[in-house]
This record gives structure tokens, C-alpha cells and sequence, in this order.
């Protein structure tokens, strides 16, 4: 284990760009560098993030109160991948468009919403589950539709109110 985390420390050093006090990983805020190359939880979640997404990605890095931030765009998505304090992988959250949406999930939702158009789709992906925060409106309402395991549900409901002029 203390190889592993010589080599993960070597590597992240390496990659990391020290600059006006911080630790810099494609421009985005690491930690404050008197953590960087001793922080356990730093190395094991840019370990995590490099071996699901790869090392090319110009990704941000930002600390949260328990725990960081990595975000970054793969072609139009935009990514969010959230660690824990101590550097293990919660979730993440892929927002795109009706065009990014997966064939299934797509069919679903316009088989009850066939009139509707599909706007922004936010992707929660956890550990035991995936769910789709769908977004669609009428020109009436604009609704929120969620999805999981097959089933689908509204979880908002807005109706605009007032004449069109």
C-alpha cells in the first residue's frame, strides 16, 4: 500500500503546477499547497477521477467542506464528479441535452410527453443508481421529470400564469 501511494504521489506531484500559493491541476484550485503532496484523500480522488475519465481532461478542481469538486466538459456535457473527505468517489452529475439523452430513457419520457420538448437533462450517477432530472415544457408548463430503474415520475410542475401579449 505505501508503494501505491509513493508512486500516486510522485505522479500527482509531477502533474501538479505550483502557483501563487496553491496547488493547480488544469487551472482549477486544488488545495492549499502546504496539503499537496500530503493529503491521502487529494491523491486517492485524482486517482479515482484519471482511471474513470482519464488525465486529458482540463478538469477544475475545487475543495468542498467535505470533500472536492472535480469538474470539466467531455464535447458538450458538463461534468461534476463530487468526493468525500476522505477521497472516495459520491457522485456525479452529467447535465447535456436532449441529444446526449440515451435512446431508452428518450423513448420513455416522449411516450407520455410526445408534445413536449426535452431542454436540459441532468444526470445523477451514485454508486447504486442512476436517475435523469428531465426538464421538458409545452409552451403551458414546464415540468420536471425524474427517472429510475424504469419508472418514471414528475417531481415539478409549473404552470405559466397570465396572457401571452
Amino acid at each position: 500500500m505505501k508503494h501505491l501511494f509513493s508512486i500516486l504521489l510522485a505522479g500527482c506531484i509531477s502533474i501538479t503546477i505550483i502557483h501563487s500559493g496553491h496547488a493547480q491541476t488544469g487551472g482549477g484550485i486544488l488545495l492549499p499547497i502546504r496539503n499537496a503532496g500530503a493529503d491521502g484523500a487529494a491523491i486517492k480522488a485524482t486517482g479515482h477521477f484519471w482511471n474513470t475519465f482519464g488525465e486529458s481532461q482540463h478538469e477544475k478542481w475545487y475543495p468542498l467542506p467535505n470533500g472536492f469538486l472535480a469538474e470539466f466538459t467531455e464535447r458538450s456535457v458538463q461534468v461534476k464528479v463530487v468526493y468525500d473527505k476522505k477521497g472516495n468517489w459520491v457522485y456525479t452529475i452529467r447535465q447535456y441535452t436532449e441529444k446526449e439523452l440515451p435512446d431508452e430513457i428518450r423513448a420513455q419520457v416522449k411516450q407520455t410527453y410526445y408534445d413536449d420538448t426535452i431542454g436540459v437533462v441532468k444526470e445523477v450517477i451514485q454508486p447504486q443508481y442512476t436517475v435523469y432530472l428531465i426538464h421538458i415544457e409545452n409552451g403551458v408548463r414546464w415540468k420536471t421529470i425524474r427517472v429510475r430503474d424504469g419508472e418514471m415520475e414528475v417531481v415539478q410542475d409549473f404552470k405559466r400564469t397570465g396572457k401571452a401579449e
